[in-house]
């Protein structure tokens, strides 16, 4: 009797231990197939993809934003680029103008900007030619002072998703003071990768071109590589642009910069530089009366005497056809006048001031407000 009793307590024993594993089973069968319904990046390329990749379905990256003068465009679309220089090479003048070229397009532009205030900005942008409408419509200016976390992203992509232009680029500016404001060093590589999986790359996500100021080292180098790690080049998904100011730039002055392109992992860059690094030089032209900033980039250092005349001609045949204009329309009003006009919409309104300053016409206020405009004397440009 005690042996059976024996037999069937190892019986039991043994029939619980085999349920036990076939619970365990059980288990790991439904974690594979929670984890089978997770997305993850790791996941070979489906061969339906591959087969439209190979037949030319999926295109190869091709840069969109920031033209140069020549119609050559700079900037990837959904990818991660460098604006590496020194101080006072004009880096930040020139991606607002990246940001302005974008506006005018039609499109909008975020700028995180962690060295300076709106009011810059905003000013830099009325003096690249921005209507005080398209800079309220297509700018998003950000000047965080906390880090970079779930609800600012959240706020963030409510932004972009209620804005009435496509948002086409993000400018970050700069590097080194958004990771410090996140805690992470930039000579760490491990932390310059966090950075890039944290801000840019989600940016990317949403389509939106990025562009990242960076400053170099005062070496020999020609200022090709930023300071700190060397994963901020490598980490790059589209293109770094170095930089470097041979003549300065400021209120009233012109200034000259040379830009290279010393990483383009697209591809479609490089070939714009001939056998070597240089992309041209950026002519910048601050006029001292009205502070109006003209931007060129061209193969090589522009021709201001040359510009200065093409623009004293172009003044003069504007302030010739709005003249003829008021002579052949008495009483037209300025929003007929400024669309019969072709030109820059602020050197519309300058034309018209000059023309009411010299007493060439007079300005009356008609029915409703209407500002009608009316001949004086003759149009003498002599």
């Amino acid at each position: 009797m005690l042996a059976q009793l024996e037999k069937d307590k190892k019986t039991a024993v043994s029939t619980k231990k085999k349920l036990t594993e076939e619970e365990q089973a059980q288990a790991h069968a439904e974690h594979i197939e929670e984890l089978r319904a997770l997305s993850t990046s790791w996941e070979p390329a489906s061969a339906a993809y591959l087969r439209s990749v190979a037949s030319g379905d999926i295109k190869p990256p091709k840069a969109t934003i920031w033209q140069r003068d020549d119609g050559a465009f700079l900037i990837y679309p959904g990818r991660i680029h460098l604006f590496l220089g020194e101080p006072e090479s004009c880096k930040t003048w020139v991606a607002l103008e990246v940001i302005a070229q974008e506006i005018k397009a039609g499109f909008a532009a975020i700028y995180i900007d962690l060295e300076d205030a709106a009011v810059t900005a905003v000013e830099r942008l009325l003096q690249l030619g921005l209507t005080v409408d398209e800079i309220a419509e297509g700018f998003l200016y950000v000047n965080p002072a906390e880090v970079f976390d779930a609800v600012a992203w959240q706020h963030l992509q409510d932004r972009i998703q209620i804005s009435q232009r496509e948002v086409s680029v993000a400018i970050i500016d700069s590097m080194t003071e958004v990771m410090s404001l996140q805690d992470l060093d930039p000579d760490r590589g491990t932390d310059v990768t966090q950075f890039y999986h944290q801000l840019p790359s989600r940016l990317t996500e949403d389509g939106l071109a990025v562009v990242v100021i960076d400053h170099v080292v005062k070496s020999g180098n020609g200022g090709k590589w930023a300071i700190g790690s060397e994963r901020k080049i490598s980490g790059l998904t589209g293109a770094a642009y170095g930089f470097k100011a041979s003549k300065p730039f400021g209120r009233g002055m012109t200034g000259h910069v040379s830009v290279t392109v010393s990483k383009d992992r697209p591809g479609a860059v490089r070939p714009l530089s001939g056998k070597g690094e240089g992309l041209g030089t950026i002519t910048l032209a601050s006029d001292p009366q009205t502070g109006e900033v003209s931007v060129l980039f061209g193969e090589g250092v522009i021709d201001m005497a040359a510009l200065a005349a093409q623009a004293k001609e172009d003044q003069t045949s504007m302030r010739q056809e709005m003249w003829n204009k008021v002579d052949d329309d008495p009483g037209i009003g300025w929003t007929g006048l400024r669309d019969a006009v072709e030109g820059d919409r602020n050197r519309k309104g300058l034309t018209r001031d000059w023309l009411l300053e010299h007493d060439y016409i007079r300005e009356e206020v008609g029915a409703h407000n209407k500002k009608c405009h009316y001949i004086i004397k003759p149009l003498d440009l002599a």
